[in-house]
């Protein structure tokens, strides 16, 4: 009787551990995606702003668009087995809104430009993304940056709108720009 009740009291202790680990992850996952970030302030800082090139190695500042336009980012990398359907969807959706005011920028974090070139010819031509390529991952240290890809809105004041830390679909995206752009 008293193996039992201590294969009980073993089993009971075991669960209620296990328990108390999945809450505590899903706890700390929940708090990472809802961390306030300084993605603001990431976009409009001319230090961390001048420093990034398009694809062909031209100097970009991202907030050109401010006060025109509103400004939707996607921080991807080729590693990311997520950015491939996530790069594709943007291109679909930027194809949709390319009479709106609003700028789509694929900004490739922490790669080089050859890398990143390779990279997106294995792709279908991104013609409707103005692709960025951060080699220093200094935009997506700035905006708090934890899954990857990641996608940060801009209001056209340069406000930060909305900052979303999972996969995007074409759907998804739509449904963000059409929210952002209805109260612009």
């Amino acid at each position: 009787m008293s193996t039992k009740r201590s294969t009980v009291l073993f089993i009971a202790a075991l669960t209620l551990l296990l328990g108390i680990g999945v809450w505590f992850t899903y706890r700390t996952v929940v708090e990472h995606r809802e961390l306030q970030s300084d993605a603001g302030q990431a976009l409009i800082d001319s230090d961390v702003a001048n420093r990034f090139t398009d694809i062909n190695g031209s100097p970009v500042v991202l907030a050109d668009d401010v006060g025109n336009r509103v400004i939707y980012v996607n921080a991807w990398a080729s590693w990311s087995p997520l950015s491939r359907d996530e790069l594709i969807a943007l291109n679909e959706v930027a194809g949709e809104f390319k009479d709106k005011p609003i700028t789509f920028i694929a900004l490739n974090r922490r790669e080089t430009l050859p890398l990143a070139q390779a990279y997106l010819a294995t792709l279908p031509p991104l013609v409707n993304l103005n692709v960025v390529v951060d080699s220093t991952d200094e935009f997506y240290k700035d905006v708090s940056g934890y899954a990857m890809p990641e996608t940060v809105l801009y209001s056209k004041s340069g406000a930060l709108w909305k900052h979303e830390r999972q996969p995007q679909n074409a759907e998804s995206i739509r449904a963000l720009v059409n929210e952002l752009l209805a109260q612009e």
